[in-house]
């Protein structure tokens, strides 16, 4: 994955030039409202496989329902990124707009509580 891009509200994502697919770390904001400023690409999506490795630290991908109850998406275990095929960051975007009232904290919160807790109390 190479290519940063930024949209509106300064999160940023990459989009892999091979498969179309984003990638979100998990501080430059939450997932699902990235993917709505993520323009549509013309043509039918470009198949994306599963089980990659992460860009960042290279541990193996894990399939995971966004928020507990969105779209399948593949997170990073030790970083706690974020990657969507192209197939699914329209689901992702349209989870955006009813992410259930009981959802889990979006991992922007989660990862930097935790994070602080390893950091700092432990």
């Amino acid at each position: 994955m190479v290519e940063w891009r930024e949209s509106d509200d300064d999160n940023a994502y990459c989009e892999c030039p091979t498969c179309r697919g984003i990638w979100v770390d998990w501080w430059h904001g939450e997932a699902s409202g990235i993917a709505r400023t993520v323009p549509p690409h013309a043509g039918p999506a470009p198949g994306g496989r599963r089980g990659g490795a992460c860009p960042r630290d290279g541990s193996a991908l894990i399939d995971r329902p966004y928020l507990d109850s969105g779209p399948v998406v593949e997170r990073c275990p030790t970083c706690l990124g974020l990657f969507a095929r192209r197939e699914l960051v329209e689901p992702l975007a349209e989870f955006h707009e009813r992410i259930p009232v009981d959802a889990p904290e979006p991992i922007i919160w989660v990862s930097w509580l935790e994070r602080f807790w390893h950091a700092f109390i432990r």
